[in-house]
């Protein structure tokens, strides 16, 4: 297309690089907002981390026994304990052999420099004096995949991760399923909301304010007085959407501040700033694998795009939409300036008068104005197959995540 058939912003990229270093850094400064939605992406993986459990039993309630491990008492009274009455092979984790108390005394007072005797002692006649007894809420975890006590919340006590704090094991694994399903649902309600926002407010704006909404939302994850597992359930939907709406602003600007040559650099360089969060998350985990403490970490790290705003302007292409003509003008000649290259007035002054006669009705001239629905993408065979393809890509991506 020649500069004459050129009409509005389309101009610019005629005198500006279509990328260059000044643009990669300020995609990279609004590039923040994809680090974060990429520790929002895994954050079901550790904060609803599911260990190994079984059933509190006597074992775990007389400190006599404390010199057992996890697994010794899950050796003896778990599913091996075959013997023992009504025993099912389908109950792993949430019921345990129910031994005689006074049989397990006896058996500690003479074997217990060796648990192989000791595991020999209540074997099968202990077993069948004993009963397959449900855990009732009660249950031991296996925490020895990181074996360190809580430095935040509940401070040097065992750390717990949603799965653990609200017991959802035994019947209650549905719930946890849900949880991390209807982080999804909340993306969905980020992207209706991003379109409005944006295209009213301003990439940049709904990039941090959405952000700080998102770190708003997390610290009250974090600090709930009463931690229940519908308010985790609320907050994982809200914070997953209002990072959504950050992250869709994002990809947004960064479309709009690279040439159309260059355009689908940004795309592929938001998902290295996602995959960046997505791996530090495991970092964060070691160190805090308490699932509040990790939210509380997410919070934190949300409130660091706060250093991100003075190193990147609005997009100039929102600003003109706007009719803010002279604060766009403003940002491309810094642009330009930047970049090494040069605006010409002239050519200013054309992409203003051209941005602010768009809305203007020449009557004239017999116009008709084309509503088009989510519907028209089905109406014709090509865009029909391109969104299936879309759609179809999208939901093998999440079945992954």
């Amino acid at each position: 297309m020649s500069t004459e058939e050129k009409r509005g912003f389309d101009l610019v990229w005629d005198y500006l690089p279509h990328i260059s270093g000044y643009q990669l850094r300020i995609t990279g400064m609004a590039g923040y907002a994809a680090i974060v939605g990429g520790f929002m992406a895994i954050y079901p993986v550790f904060a609803q981390y599911k260990p190994p459990y079984r059933c509190e039993t006597y074992f775990d309630i007389d400190p006599k026994f404390s010199s057992l491990t996890w697994d010794q008492v899950n050796n003896l009274t778990g599913s091996s304990a075959t013997d023992c009455n009504n025993w099912s092979s389908n109950e792993k984790g949430c019921y345990y052999c129910k031994f005689e108390e006074t049989t397990v005394d006896s058996c500690w007072l003479k074997f217990n420099d060796s648990f192989d005797n000791l595991k020999n002692c209540l074997g099968q006649e202990a077993q069948k004096e004993g009963e397959w007894t449900s855990c009732v809420d009660k249950y031991e975890f296996d925490r020895s995949i990181r074996n360190v006590t809580n430095l935040v919340f509940d401070k040097d006590e065992p750390w717990q991760s949603a799965v653990t704090q609200f017991k959802l094991i035994c019947g209650m694994e549905w719930f946890d399923s849900l949880s991390t399903a209807m982080g999804l649902f909340g993306l969905m309600l980020g992207a209706f909301v991003a379109g409005l926002y944006t295209d009213k407010f301003g990439r940049k704006n709904a990039i941090l304010v959405w952000n700080f909404i998102t770190m708003a939302l997390l610290v009250i994850h974090a600090f709930m007085k009463r931690p229940d597992k519908y308010g985790f359930l609320i907050l994982r939907v809200l914070g997953n959407g209002a990072q959504h709406v950050s992250w869709l602003a994002q990809m947004t600007y960064s479309m709009e501040v690279l040439g159309p040559t260059r355009r689908s650099i940004s795309g592929a360089m938001t998902h290295v700033y996602f995959s960046i969060g997505y791996m530090a998350t495991s970092g964060v985990a070691y160190f805090l694998p308490d699932w509040r403490g990790f939210t509380l970490c997410y919070a934190g790290i949300c409130a660091l795009a706060v250093f991100t705003i003075p190193f990147y302007p609005e997009s100039p292409s929102f600003l003109y939409s706007q009719k803010k003509t002279q604060q766009a003008r403003e940002i491309l000649e810094g642009m330009a300036d930047s970049t090494k290259s040069e605006i010409p007035a002239s050519i200013l002054d054309k992409i203003e008068d051209d941005m602010n006669k768009q809305g203007e009705v020449d009557e004239s001239v017999e116009t008709t104005v084309q509503t088009y629905t989510m519907l028209d993408l089905f109406k014709y065979k090509s865009t029909a197959l391109i969104s299936l393809n879309i759609g179809l890509a999208f939901t093998a991506n999440t079945l992954v995540l």
